[in-house]
């Protein structure tokens, strides 16, 4: 089944949960022009994400990242709701009621009765399956995931992922969404627990919870070490161009050392067969074929002198 909507076609966008996550993505589609409706069981919640979202947009408005006078045009197109009939006209629909399957399924039923035929469904999960949500409705190929992260109106990163009935083109305009309220999506092809961001952090916290309890290093010991390394270059590059830039043949090494063989292991093993070494070999995970080794070490360099630059202030 196809998806008969269009980017354009999206006119409003409903919230359902104005907790944690809720209000930063209701405040994020305001912001970029959309009218909302935020959605929740009580005024009292309702009021306090309001108190929260103006105070967002006032901090916005004095670091300069939008200009006098948007916060409170953004603030205007939020209307809220206790009655969940009134995302009923909303084009996309966001879920972020907390991390209980029982109660997303819920949820989803609800939405399905509620919302027009040509409603996408999206849910907020960090890690539960939107397959499973999608099979309790009647339209599943309009359900997909997008994965906000916390503080959702300040990090970049969506992850967009395909649950097995998510069409194509819900998948295509969930993703041309985010990047038209300014996000940076991530299309995630297969759905896998955790996704891609979260398997990749839970995977840093437990080597360095692993650390903490051999009494390697301290908590402040750990934390400094990320924060001043692998984590102040994460923070301009990512960590296949880190490895691109380090030598594939070098991370190989290291890889071997600390971790043994592995299917990751073998990955580099079958790029060094064919050479690719990364940035001084013209090819790595990535392809630098006809450009100038210092030029793309010089773009590596001021991406992280400015980084270090901002740490200094």
């Amino acid at each position: 089944m196809t998806c008969d909507l269009q980017l354009e076609d999206i006119k409003k966008i409903g919230v359902v949960g104005a907790g944690i996550m809720g209000h930063g993505i209701a405040q994020t589609f305001a912001l970029a022009g959309y009218p909302v409706v935020l959605c929740d069981i009580s005024r009292d919640i309702l009021s306090r994400a309001m108190e929260q979202i103006n105070r967002n947009l006032s901090l916005f408005e004095e670091m300069k990242l939008i200009k006098p006078g948007e916060g409170a045009a953004a603030l205007n197109r939020i209307s809220t709701e206790v009655d969940l009939g009134a995302v009923g006209g909303c084009d996309f629909v966001t879920e972020a009621v907390p991390e209980i399957m029982d109660l997303k399924k819920e949820l989803f039923k609800k939405l399905d009765n509620l919302t027009l035929p040509h409603a996408i469904l999206a849910s907020n999960t960090s890690a539960l399956s939107g397959t499973a949500m999608a099979e309790v409705t009647r339209k599943p190929h309009k359900v997909v995931v997008t994965h906000w992260f916390n503080p959702p109106h300040i990090v970049p990163l969506v992850e967009v992922v395909k649950g097995n009935w998510t069409s194509e083109e819900t998948l295509s305009l969930a993703r041309d969404l985010m990047q038209r309220i300014g996000k940076q999506p991530v299309v995630i092809k297969k759905e896998v627990p955790g996704f891609v961001a979260n398997r990749i952090q839970g995977a840093i916290m437990r080597e360095a919870l692993n650390l903490l309890a051999r009494g390697i290093a301290n908590v402040e010991e750990i934390d400094l070490a990320i924060k001043a390394g692998p984590g102040f270059r994460l923070a301009s590059m990512g960590i296949f161009e880190i490895a691109d830039h380090g030598g594939l043949d070098t991370w190989a090494r290291a890889s071997a050392a600390t971790s043994g063989k592995s299917p990751a292991t073998r990955v580099l093993e079958e790029k060094l067969a064919r050479g690719e070494l990364g940035v001084k070999s013209g090819k790595g995970f990535y392809d630098y074929k006809g450009k100038e080794i210092n030029e793309i070490i010089t773009k590596r360099d001021r991406k992280l002198i400015t980084r270090l630059k901002e740490m200094k202030r």
